[in-house]
């Protein structure tokens, strides 16, 4: 489903959480704005989520990588999540790409992220296998 761009705000209504068979989710480019639905992390089968350029606040929940297993590309960019970037995103063995910039996050990169292909962070873009340094 993509409604990018189209001045769409308030909140992300919950009922697309149950739409349970969806694979692609952008909503980039509107005026979205509170926190998310805890049934707006259980879209399982999703390979790409983007969120991005909206007003979206509150923390990117720990459960979220325990309930997708599909994701490829997650961009959360130009929002205003709070918190770490979770753990749990570790257990994406299909997560190729993040995009948190421009957030309110605090904390380091998981280390376990490092294979990822692409990642932005705080303005600063990386492609390739992105290093960690120990």
């Amino acid at each position: 489903m993509q409604l990018n761009s189209n001045g769409l705000s308030g909140v992300i209504p919950s009922f697309i959480g149950n739409l349970s068979q969806l694979e692609w989710l952008s909503l980039n480019d509107n005026k979205f704005s509170g926190e998310l639905h805890a049934e707006f992390w259980n879209l399982s089968w999703l390979t790409v989520l983007d969120l991005g350029d909206n007003a979206l606040c509150g923390q990117i929940p720990e459960s979220f990588g325990e309930t997708n297993q599909s994701l490829q590309v997650l961009r959360l960019h130009n929002n205003n999540f709070t918190g770490e970037i979770p753990q749990s995103l570790c257990t994406h063995l299909e997560l190729q790409i993040l995009d948190v910039a421009n957030n309110n996050l605090i904390g380091t990169i998981p280390r376990c992220l490092r294979e990822l292909n692409g990642m932005v962070h705080n303005h600063s873009f990386y492609v390739g296998t992105v290093r960690v340094i120990e």
